[in-house]
């Protein structure tokens, strides 16, 4: 009797021994597979983000044809020869160095990008009900435009091409004419209107974002309607907006902005509007630094008027 216990124990004892093995075996085969899936996705990241390098290499050798084609079209004098460069003990790059030489700059300078036109165009997305396959559409071009840009400026800097030649502009405004064609076939051309109009304020509705933000923390949330009409004023205050240009903030009547403002504006919404300083477009501030820098820059200008009547009345 005892030797049958001695047996039944001892054939328990291997079939967990079994089952343990068979658990161990098959949890290794899984976490085998998964480590394999893991590298077979990440060969195909890899493949994925190689084939964009060689788009992106394409898309810059294109550029410089551009720019070379652009170029030949203009007489060069016979003669005409670079000014040698000074030389400097030390080299300093700037971003379009970078951006022109180091692909992970450019990697994560895009995705920053991205990030911005998905940030800026939401509200008009949002107004637009557009759907998501608009949106999408819509923030690939914008990129694909951002792109495009800087390898023009790249291989621009190449050829020695400068944004004062007329080559120069021209390709500028072929790619831009290109661009938005892409955008209306996406849009529509009811929306498109809609959306070049949102382009001309767009630096405004950033502003006015930064104030209503400011707003709701003090208790005095704005409304959409006073947020749309503060857009407005302050558009309608600025020269360039009137000649049809995009409204910078720089050039703001503040005098005229604040006497709309005044109207729209509950009087607790009004005082922290002059007196507030949020955070403006792209990390600049807003009202009180861009009158600051346009009374440095009026300054400068009346300077530079001051020294050539000197000049004239010396000679």
């Amino acid at each position: 009797m005892t030797k049958v216990k001695s047996l039944v124990v001892l054939l328990a004892a291997i079939s967990v021994f079994l089952l343990v093995a068979a658990w161990y075996f098959s949890n290794g085969a899984q976490k085998a597979e998964e480590a394999r899936s893991g590298v077979s996705a990440q060969q195909a990241l890899t493949r994925k983000e190689i084939t964009k390098l060689k788009e992106r290499a394409a898309a810059s050798i294109e550029s410089q044809r551009v720019v070379r084609t652009a170029a030949e079209k203009y007489d060069v004098p016979a003669g005409f020869s670079p000014p040698p460069a000074k030389p400097s003990a030390r080299v300093i790059r700037g971003l379009s160095d970078m951006l022109r030489d180091d692909p992970i700059i450019q990697a994560k300078w895009l995705l920053a990008k991205h990030a911005e036109i998905r940030t800026t165009f939401n509200p008009f997305f949002q107004k637009q009900n557009l759907s998501p396959d608009q949106i999408r559409a819509f923030e690939e071009n914008a990129l694909k435009r951002e792109e495009q840009v800087m390898d023009f400026q790249a291989a621009a800097q190449l050829q020695g091409l400068m944004p004062g030649d007329p080559a120069y502009g021209k390709a500028l405004l072929q790619q831009q004419t290109e661009f938005e064609g892409n955008q209306r076939a996406v849009l529509g051309d009811t929306t498109f209107a809609q959306w070049q109009q949102y382009e001309r304020t767009k630096y405004v509705q950033e502003m006015v974002s930064g104030f209503a933000g400011t707003s709701v923390l003090m208790g005095q949330p704005y409304t959409l309607q006073q947020a749309e009409d503060l857009v407005q004023a302050l558009a309608k205050a600025n020269p360039n907006y009137q000649r049809g240009r995009t409204a910078d903030l720089a050039s703001i009547d503040w005098a005229a902005a604040d006497a709309q403002a005044q109207k729209i504006l509950s009087p607790e919404q009004f005082a922290l509007f002059t007196s507030t300083e949020p955070m403006g477009p792209s990390g600049s501030g807003a009202r009180h630094q861009n009158q600051f820098w346009a009374l440095v820059a009026k300054g400068r200008k009346q300077e530079a008027a001051s020294g050539d009547g000197n000049r004239t009345a010396s000679r």
